[in-house]
């Protein structure tokens, strides 16, 4: 047998009818080499298959331990690891043996584990003295222990910390984990480990280090993404920033995301809404507005102006215009210094001018100004913008809306060429400072063509197509672009020109009507050496074959690839957004702009970026080949920092790959050919295992199941790309069938080291819940929580299953009750319970000898939410319930009403039964409940079962009920009045309408009785008195609103009624739109009859206190000490109007009397109040009442101590 405990050992499966036989020898054969040899087999076989083995058999570990075979040593120690949550075998002395073997090479890893599950365990932590703790922490330190070992260590002091963080041990933890991160060459798990652990510590209230912080941003810079990834989420969440580290520069360079994009086909494909297309808006040219220049023909432009040096000219000058006149004779020579420019400019602005030449002023000084300023340009001096601006604002203010009409009038009728000149120059000005331009233009056609004039003609056209969305005539746009074209004519004067006609195409609703003369001139614009010239005509053709019913020809979308490499912004835009317009509509892209476009896939504006990726996605869906170096480029953007970018590219690297697999036939006999390659040894080159992984997407089943094989094949000799394995954990969330495979491929992966990520663990525990047969996932969940720490949630998934075999297979009757336990603790904490804890636990209760215990889990499960779908549970439990007899447990009971809570059907035979049980008072209040919702439901139930249970309101019953009990007969008669008014009985209703019911009983009868009204029933007299005498008592606002609804219907639905209540109509005709003097005379009424006023009527009737009708306040007043001299509590809205109205002497003297019966506490305010009435009152009443309220208080008041 230990032959066969070896092979175990290194994962050799045995039979199922072996291990039978094993576990009779190990429970029951006195042989004890023997037992222990059957022992190990089980121990073996449950480290590598889960399989259960007895909690007991560890009751001598330190004997099963001392096996000379390290593998079977190990394997016992990760099953023992397995129980602790049945049974607790250590001792002080076995914990310093354990402790000890932490550094053996082969046990140290297992032995590591072991302690922490031991720390996540609360009743095994305390075990454990904070000395060990600490002694652990100096492991950490040691380079000869495994990377595993001092891992676990980390995880383990981390849960350690959690636990006993408001004692000493914590901190010292913290300084050794700080202290940890300082080492140079940290193993990667280790250090990623301890910088979580950190993390951890920060969120809870820890202070790490500043040395500890700027070791961090220095370790940032390393190029592995894990450790990007760690040190960012600890940094941004101390600083409270997205991005604030060193780090943040050193993103780009890793290989973050590129495996998470290229794998994930399904959920790229299904995520549009996180990486939708741009808009394809070409750019407006309205960027240009204010960079065309016009007014520089006076000065040479080539001659460099000369720099402005610091510092004054000034002397001492008797009058300022001395001063400016010695600055003008500097200004001829070129000598103003910054200074004297400002003198200038602020002795120009002191006073304004009005029309053409009148100085507001007779003095000579703004012309002298205005000449210096000439001058000193004529001297080739630097003028500033704010002088400039300063004297055209002047000029322009000068010119009104009627003259500037005049100048349009004149340019459209003269025919002096330099008269024409002078007035384009003016019109030009004025339109610069927001005129709109309402010239007809036609008439600057022939100053557009002259290359004197052309500059400030072509601005005017240019503000008109930008500002006013003018669209010109085929010919003006002819002449456009021929001055465009021309060298003779100004650079900027064509590029307004351009400018202009591209607008102006842009604007054109009809493209078709543009000329292919006109498209042609643009075309042969390209090829001007004039950069910005190029990129203007560029900006025509791209409004131009923006529309949809455009197509530009292949010579043309060649040409404007060319532009594709030059670094203007908005030119690359145009170009890229026509190309995504063309894509989208399946037009062919030419190679060159194909190659060139795929350049800018790594330009640093994101929004460019985005365009492209987008572009060459349709490019891909449409089938055009690409080559291998664009393929390159975009397998680039897989690492893009936006994932907008990373997307789409992952879409399209994703379908050329799938298209370039169908195009080369590689089906399901390349892949079986594959398979046989890999078996005979055959190391596949990286480009074929890339295949690989997109065949894994195949929508064909039979294609992806058969890669599944391939990979699985492959993992047995190979170790995978991360980028395979990222794929198989993604094709979890998916609908695959194949999902028994991967798990298995993920098994062997996982042996070997791999972490899974949060997400598949969760997917996982998802698994676990809803498959029948969970030992393939549990098996890999228990190997990865041998390497990290599992999501809690995962572990008590793990946990309860582990329950359940011990409840399945364990003949020990205290490892039987602790799993019950076990399982009850965590249902109650709301957990659910897989379907294969489910199908065990409803197995294990067709055993009457179960049945007792498991009902409670069943309850939980139930109340927790988690359906009961299986026809065969269901009548299990309905056996069980039968057969129970005249006395079954509350919890079997309560099952039943949480499923009728639940809205499930409770079988017909149930419902029979239930009927003996009614008088059963320890069950008889979920009985009711389940009647109740059948009630509710409009289910049949005998008129007999109602009568028996209304018994129960009976006075001399009601006084023994609880108060649940009491609750749910109430609940029950309101339920029954309002579904099956004609079987309500209202004998026992007038006892039970009592002031000392609580408020929710008599909230929950009143309804009853309210809708028993709504429905025409006669209210009896009695039930009438009770309900008239609850009103004179204190109870809740709405139960009254409820009782006056109900006597206003009661006395409207009967005559009888109608009689007996006709002294209370003033109670019950409150109507909110009654003026003051009528309601107070209703108020009158209610007073002579004696009852107590409503909540609504108090409202109204401290509002009324305020009025501004001395009357009515006074009457007001008088009514309220009439209803409440006798009442030890007046409502607080009451009180709270009289403290307000006591300075008021009109009422104060009815109002003041009601303040000795409150038994409220007064505010500071009312003592102010009641001294000022005392001293000053012209009332003796007043004062002698207020003097009495002051006595009142004397103990309570300094300042009334003082005053009497």
């Amino acid at each position: 047998m230990l032959e066969v405990a070896l092979d175990a050992a290194k994962g050799k499966e045995v039979s199922v009818g072996y291990l039978d036989e094993i576990r009779h020898i190990a429970a029951n054969n006195p042989n004890q080499s023997d037992s222990y040899a059957a022992k190990y087999i089980l121990c073996a076989h449950a480290a590598h298959y889960c399989d259960f083995v007895e909690p007991d058999y560890f009751v001598n570990l330190a004997e099963l331990l001392s096996i000379n075979h390290v593998d079977i040593r190990q394997c016992v120690m990760w099953t023992f690891a397995t129980i602790l949550p049945i049974k607790n075998f250590l001792t002080p002395l076995l914990i310093q043996l354990l402790f000890n073997s932490l550094k053996d090479e082969t046990l140290g890893w297992s032995i590591s584990y072991l302690f922490r599950k031991m720390s996540e365990n609360d009743k095994y932590i305390s075990m454990v003295p904070d000395t060990k703790w600490e002694s652990m922490s100096e492991l950490l330190f040691d380079k000869k222990l495994s990377e595993q070992v001092r891992t676990t260590i980390v995880y383990t002091l981390s849960q350690v910390f959690k636990v006993r963080r408001m004692v000493a041990l914590a901190p010292f933890i913290k300084d050794k984990f700080e202290e940890l991160v300082m080492v140079d060459d940290l193993p990667k798990r280790l250090f990623i480990a301890t910088v979580n652990a950190l993390h951890m510590m920060t969120i809870v209230g820890a202070i790490l280090e500043r040395k500890t912080m700027d070791r961090l941003r220095q370790l940032a810079t390393n190029n592995d993404a894990a450790f990007i990834v760690c040190i960012h989420e600890l940094l941004d969440f101390l600083d409270h920033k997205r991005v604030l580290s060193n780090a943040a520069s050193f993103m780009g360079n890793s290989q973050v995301k590129k495996e998470l994009t290229v794998s994930q086909a399904p959920s790229i494909s299904c995520c549009g809404e996180e990486s939708s297309e741009p808009t394809s808006k070409a750019l407006s040219p309205d960027h240009k507005l204010g960079t065309v220049g016009y007014l520089d023909r006076t000065f040479n432009a080539e001659v460099q102006p000369r720099m402005i040096s610091f510092g004054h000219s000034q002397v001492w000058y008797h009058s300022a215009l001395q001063r400016i006149e010695k600055l003008t004779a500097l200004a001829k020579t070129g000598q103003l210094k910054d200074q004297d420019f400002d003198y200038l400019l602020t002795k120009f602005r002191e006073t304004s001018f009005l029309g053409w030449t009148k100085w507001k002023t007779e003095s000579p000084i703004h012309p002298i100004i205005v000449t210096a300023f000439r001058d000193a340009a004529m001297a080739e001096q630097v003028i500033s913008s704010d002088i400039i601006n300063e004297i055209l604002s002047q000029l322009i203010d000068a010119l009104s809306d009627q003259q500037m009409r005049g100048v349009e009038k004149a340019l459209t009728k003269t025919n002096d060429s330099a008269v024409k000149q002078n007035l384009i120059e003016i019109y030009a000005l004025y339109v610069s400072k927001g005129y709109h331009v309402k010239l007809d233009l036609m008439s600057l056609e022939r100053n557009l063509q002259d290359v004197k004039t052309c500059l400030t003609a072509s601005y005017l056209f240019f503000k008109a197509a930008v500002t006013e969305k003018r669209t010109f005539s085929d010919r003006t746009m002819r002449i456009l672009c021929q001055v465009g074209m021309r060298g003779e004519y100004d650079i900027k004067a064509r590029n307004n020109c351009l400018w202009a006609l591209a607008y102006s195409i842009r604007e054109t609703k009809g493209k078709q009507s543009i000329s292919s003369e006109l498209i042609n001139n643009l075309i042969e614009i390209l090829l001007s050496p004039e950069m910005s010239i190029k990129q203007t005509a560029a900006a025509a053709l791209c409004y131009y074959g923006m529309d949809e019913n455009m197509v530009l020809s292949a010579k043309v979308l060649e040409q404007l690839a060319v532009l594709l490499s030059e670094k203007d912004q908005n030119s690359l835009d145009n170009i890229v957004s026509l190309y995504r317009k063309m894509s989208k509509q399946h037009e062919k892209i030419p190679v060159v702009a194909l190659e060139n476009l795929a350049r800018l896939l790594q330009h640093p504006e994101f929004s460019l970026r985005q365009k492209v990726i987008w572009t060459f996605k349709h490019v891909v869906d449409d089938g055009q080949e690409l080559s291998m170096p664009i393929v390159d480029l975009i397998d680039l953007c897989l690492d893009d920092q936006e994932l907008h970018i990373r997307n789409p590219a992952g879409r399209t690297f994703i379908t050329y790959w799938q298209d370039q697999l169908v195009r080369n036939g590689i089906q399901i006999s390349a892949l079986e050919f594959l398979r046989q390659l890999i078996e005979k040894d055959y190391n596949l080159p990286e480009s074929i295992l890339q295949l690989i992984e997109i065949c894994l997407y195949d929508r064909e089943p039979k294609i992806s199941s058969t890669t599944i094989a391939v990979v699985e094949t492959y993992v047995r000799r190979r170790p995978l790309r991360k980028a395979t394995i990222v794929c198989l954990e993604h094709l979890l969330t998916t609908e695959t069938p194949s999902v028994p495979n991967i798990i298995a491929i993920l098994k062997t992966i996982v042996g070997t080291g791999h972490i899974l990520s949060k997400k598949v663990i969760h997917i996982l525990g998802q698994l676990i819940l809803k498959t029948n047969d969970p030992n393939d996932i549990v098996i890999l969940l228990t190997f990865a929580d041998r390497h990290q720490p599992l999501p809690k949630l995962i572990d008590e998934l793990l946990r309860q299953i582990y329950f359940a075999q011990v409840l399945k297979y364990s003949t020990y009757q205290l490892s039987i009750e602790e799993a019950v336990t076990g399982l009850i603790h965590l249902t109650e904490q709301g957990q659910q319970l897989s379907f294969f804890v489910l199908n065990t636990l409803f197995d294990l209760l067709k055993s009457a000898n179960r049945q007792s215990s498991l009902i409670p889990i069943i309850l939980n499960v139930i109340s927790n939410g988690q359906n009961i779908n299986n026809n065969e549970h269901r009548a299990l439990l309905d056996r069980i319930f039968l057969e129970s007899g005249d006395c079954p447990s509350p919890d079997l009971m309560l099952i039943f009403t949480q499923l009728s809570r639940q809205n499930q059907a409770i079988p017909n035979n149930v419902i029979n039964h239930l009927e003996k049980l009614l008088d059963n008072f320890s069950i008889n209040l979920f009985i009711i409940e389940i009647y109740q919702h059948l009630i509710e439901r409009q289910k049949p139930l005998d008129s007999s079962i109602i009568q028996r249970i209304l018994k129960l309101l009976e006075w001399n019953f009601w006084k023994k009920w609880s108060m649940d009990f009491r609750h749910r007969l109430t609940s029950f008669f309101n339920a029954l009045a309002n579904n099956r008014p004609n079987d309500v009985n209202q004998t026992h209703l007038p006892s039970l309408l009592r002031v000392q019911q609580s408020t929710a009983i008599l909230r929950e009868l009143c309804s009853a009785i309210h809708t028993l009204a709504v429905h025409h029933q006669n209210i009896q007299i009695r039930t009438i008195n009770a309900l008239l005498q609850l009103l004179d008592g204190e109870i809740d606002t709405s139960i009254q609103e409820t009782i006056l609804k109900t006597l206003k219907l009661a006395q409207s639905n009967s005559r009888n009624q109608r009689n007996h209540l006709k002294k209370c109509l003033p109670l019950l005709d409150y109507d909110p739109n009654l003026d003051d003097q009528s309601f107070l005379k209703q108020l009158r009424d209610i007073v002579k009859i004696g009852k107590k006023l409503p909540e609504v009527y108090w409202t109204r009737l401290s509002h009324l206190l305020y009025s501004c009708d001395l009357n009515l306040k006074k009457e007001a007043a008088t009514i309220l000490a009439l209803t409440l001299s006798s009442s030890p509590n007046p409502p607080k809205k009451i009180l709270d109007a009289i403290y307000l109205t006591l300075s008021d002497e009109s009422i104060s003297v009815h109002t003041l009397p009601l303040l000795l019966s409150s038994a409220s506490p007064w505010p500071s305010s009312v003592i102010d109040d009641l001294l000022y009435l005392v001293q000053h009152s012209k009332q003796p009443t007043i004062q002698q009442q207020g003097k009495q309220l002051l006595i009142t208080q004397k103990e309570r008041n300094v300042k009334v101590r003082e005053f009497l």
